[in-house]
């Protein structure tokens, strides 16, 4: 009289070495038996018994090609009920299983958790399970269905921790769960909300990255892998950037997937939904140059770049003295900058970056002449004729090399109509701006303790700023990059 009614609705489902079988939960039952032959007609008298709390079970260790039949019983206070209605699957090493999903975060809020994970290639939706002492399982846990990530678990209770595992499904089949992690609610805490629109523009060598701004926000950080399914916890980190961003120094025809997540006095916030882009070679994008035709001896730096998109960036940096110099410029804001030739109009200040004046013209930047009108507390006129030649090629390091962290790294490159060189290096922990030690053409030795750490290091030689434009009859200035491995 005690006993369940017989579960209902079982289903099985083949995949590599295994089988996903799940059914219907019933009320008041307190756990589950499988039971297994590899003939029809099973039942608890002559079946492997395999023992659950709840569905579904995932039956591994098995044959492919052996097709296995499934009955199910529910228990209640030490009865049994019936068996439910048989159910069949063949494991199938063509098959591809579900994987665990990987880089679950618990972001902690007021009355509410905010869960984040990477992408499982396969997987149709994702179940969380959760529980308030640690150890959760999908047996233990409770269930929240049909989620994606990120997901906002709400109504909590202020104070307690709760643990969660999310296991990714596809139909019937269920991967294993994911690691745990967990996160305690607190009142007057606030998470900020993941960034949204986030996208990816392929460019030669190069990928721009954009998304919309989240109210509150100090700052974000990108994070970037050659794989599907990047996360904060697997991904090449990019921090303190803004949008847009160029990512650089890449690898032509390699695809570069991204996340960004937002920072805050609460944390950081869940990551964004993924974008990707390959980046492709193309045309060399038009730079720009240094002069030091302002009044006071500043100088402007002046970058003109095509951007992936059919735009172009147009900014000029004011600086006290030459930035290449010893001792170098320091930015200087405060200055009116007006563009006309080829471009025309004034340029904004560069949000959090005085002594920045940019815009994106609706237009790609063509070779010609470009005007640059600077008044206020520095004034002149700048005139900068460019010419588009790819002009730099480097020698060392090569691509993919290692080399020792925290030891010297030797730079040498030649290039055409250029005086001086930026050396632009970017680990995890950013990006150094390296003035050049001597003339370009020629090599430098950076210094060993600037880059001690191990990982991914993007080498990029910009090679160069003409200080001697009449002369050399405009600008000629084109990027050579490489990534190397630090160890």
């Amino acid at each position: 009289a005690t006993s369940p009614g017989a579960p209902a609705s079982v289903t099985a489902v083949g995949g590599d070495g295994q089988i996903t079988v799940d059914w219907g939960k019933l009320p008041g039952a307190t756990s589950y038996t499988v039971y297994r032959d590899s003939k029809p007609g099973v039942f608890p008298g002559n079946g492997t018994s395999l023992s659950t709390i709840e569905p579904p079970l995932i039956d591994t260790g098995l044959v492919n090609g052996q097709t296995y039949y499934y009955v199910v019983t529910a228990r209640r206070d030490g009865d049994e009920s019936l068996p439910s209605a048989e159910a069949s699957a063949t494991a199938n090493g063509s098959s591809q299983n579900l994987a665990a999903p990987s880089g679950l975060t618990a972001q902690a809020g007021d009355g509410q958790v905010t869960l984040s994970w990477g992408a499982v290639a396969g997987a149709s939706d994702y179940a969380i399970y959760f529980a308030t002492t640690p150890g959760v399982t999908p047996q233990s846990g409770s269930e929240l269905v049909a989620t994606t990530s990120p997901y906002v678990h709400a109504s909590l209770t202020n104070g307690t921790t709760y643990y969660y595992v999310v296991v990714a499904r596809r139909g019937a089949e269920r991967s294993p769960p994911s690691s745990e992690a967990n996160a305690t609610p607190m009142q007057g805490s606030t998470v900020l909300p993941a960034p949204q629109n986030l996208a990816a523009q392929a460019g030669d060598k190069q990928v721009t990255l954009s998304w919309s701004a989240v109210t509150g926000a100090t700052g974000y950080t990108l994070y970037f892998a050659t794989s599907p399914g990047v996360t904060p916890q697997n991904g090449t980190a990019l921090p303190g950037v803004s949008s847009p961003h160029v990512h650089g120094a890449l690898t032509n025809g390699t695809t570069y997937y991204y996340v960004v997540v937002a920072q805050g006095p609460g944390g950081p916030s869940a990551p964004s939904a993924p974008a990707s882009a390959t980046p492709t070679a193309g045309t060399p994008p038009v730079k720009g140059a240094i002069s030091g035709a302002l009044s006071a001896g500043a100088y402007a730096v002046i970058l003109l770049e095509n951007l992936s998109g059919g735009t172009g960036l147009v900014q000029v940096q004011i600086y006290t003295a030459d930035p290449l110099g010893s001792p170098a410029g320091q930015l200087l804001g405060g200055l009116s900058v007006t563009a006309s030739g080829a471009i025309s109009g004034a340029l904004p200040g560069k949000s959090g970056q005085a002594g920045v004046y940019e815009n994106v013209t609706a237009a790609p930047l063509t070779s010609g002449s470009y005007v640059f009108t600077v008044s206020g507390a520095r004034t002149g006129t700048l005139t900068l004729t460019v010419n588009q030649l790819a002009s730099c090629t480097l020698t060392a390091p090569v691509q993919g090399s290692t080399h020792k962290a925290g030891m010297d790294l030797a730079l040498t490159w030649t290039s055409q109509s250029s005086e001086k060189a930026q050396i632009l290096l970017s680990d995890v922990m950013g990006t150094v701006t390296y003035p050049p030690q001597v003339p370009d053409p020629g090599g430098v030795i950076v210094p060993g303790t600037d880059i001690p750490n191990v990982g991914a290091l993007d080498v990029l030689v910009s090679a160069v700023w003409s200080v001697k434009s009449a002369s050399a009859g405009g600008l000629f200035l084109g990027d050579c990059a490489a990534r190397v491995n630090l160890n």
